[in-house]
Order: C-alpha cells, then structure tokens, then sequence
C-alpha cells in the first residue's frame, strides 16, 4: 500500500504535539543541510623590518642647518669714505664729522690706497703737545746700579708731526696699511681688528679700496649669523 507525499506530511503532523519542535530526521528529510564553506584565511603579508637606530634617526627631523660664517664682502660697506692723500685737514676733519665716521681710507689720485686717517691720528691737535717719552733701562757703572732716563725722541716727533700736519697725508698713520680682500672670512678680520687694536680696515681688490669694513660692521655680522657666542 503506498501512501502520497501528501498524507505522509499529515500523518506527521498527527503524530507530534501541537508546539513541538520537528526532529533532526524530519528536518533532514525538510531541508537539506548546507555544505560548511571552507574558513579562509587573511593573507598578512610579510612582516615589517624592525626598526634601526639609523632608521629612526632618519625619520626624525632634522635640526635647523647653521648658517655658515659670513665674509666680509657681505658685512662690509661697499660705499666708504675716502680721503685724498693732499686733502687739507679741515677739510678731511670736516668730512668726517658730516658722515659720521671714525676714520677713512686714504687714496692717491689713482684712487689706490696709500693709508688710514683716524680719530686717533687727529685728536693729538686736541691735546696741543707731545707728550714726554722715557726709556728707563737699568746700566751698569762698576758696581753701583744707576738708571739713566732717555728720551724717546722718535715718538715725540712724530706726535710733533701729527699736531703740526696740515693735509691728510702728514697726520695719517704711516708704516704698514693693514687690509683684507673681500674673500676674507668675518672671524679673521675681527682678529686683526683685535691683534691691532684698529678700528677699521679697508677692504681692497689689488690696490684698489672696494670697501671698509667697521667693528660695528662685525657685531651686525654676528647677530645676523647667528652666531652661538651671543
């Protein structure tokens, strides 16, 4: 006796309590279960380099670049001052009180530089009279010490020389004119400066004055330099 779909369903129905959950066979029979999907796995990659030290440092910021030292084609003033050899003195003291200035190159005709005029050289007109130099060496006569005092009579003429002057060339200073080329670096002018004890120094290309060169002019080259002394 063979029994349709139909009636089976009913007679299955019959059978179980009102709220009861199908059995595992029927639901096989109902349904059937699906096939597990495979677990698939997350591709990572391969690992990252630990990091090294230099490594790290390259990936920190890198300090500020200091900034080089200055010549003194940079810090000087290309526009001096010049003073003419046979300039009268009125004239050059004149000059540089207009401008400002504690001295000034001097130049020949052919615009060479031939020496330096300061303040130091004029202000002996200001005092009116050399002043009196000694030497004291200590001389022997038999066996009695005596000290002779001697007169320095080179250094009284040319202060004599300097009160009396009456153009640039008779009160500037004579011997030998200390100069830089522009090329120079800002830290060994300012020794010469020091090692002189000059104020100024004429910035030259051959013979020829291009420019001057202050201790004001350092000190603005240092503070725009950044220098680590200040």
């Amino acid at each position: 006796m063979q029994i349709s779909l139909s009636a089976q369903r009913s007679l299955g129905a019959a059978a179980r309590p009102c709220g009861a959950r199908p059995c595992a066979a029927a639901l096989a029979v109902r349904r059937p279960r699906a096939a597990a999907r495979p677990q698939q796995r997350r591709c990572r990659g391969p690992e990252p380099p630990a990091a090294t030290p230099d490594a790290a440092r390259a990936g920190a910021p890198a300090p500020a670049a200091a900034i080089p030292e200055p010549l003194v084609e940079e810090i000087m003033n290309p526009h001096p001052v010049l003073l003419k050899a046979g300039m009268p003195i009125k004239e050059a003291v004149h000059t540089m009180l207009d401008a400002d200035i504690s001295g000034a190159p001097v130049v020949d005709d052919s615009g060479n530089l031939v020496g330096v005029l300061t303040e130091k050289d004029l202000i002996w007109k200001g005092a009116g009279a050399p002043e009196d130099h000694f030497v004291i060496p200590p001389v022997f006569i038999g066996f009695a010490e005596a000290t002779i005092w001697l007169r320095d009579n080179k250094a009284f003429e040319a202060e004599a020389h300097k009160i009396l002057a009456r153009t640039v060339s008779e009160a500037m200073a004579k011997g030998t004119i200390i100069s830089v080329a522009p090329s120079t670096p800002m830290s060994e002018a300012a020794r010469l400066m020091l090692h002189n004890d000059i104020n100024l120094l004429p910035v030259t290309e051959g013979a020829r004055v291009v420019g001057v060169l202050t201790r004001h002019d350092v000190l603005r080259g240092l503070y725009a330099s950044q220098s680590p002394f200040l």
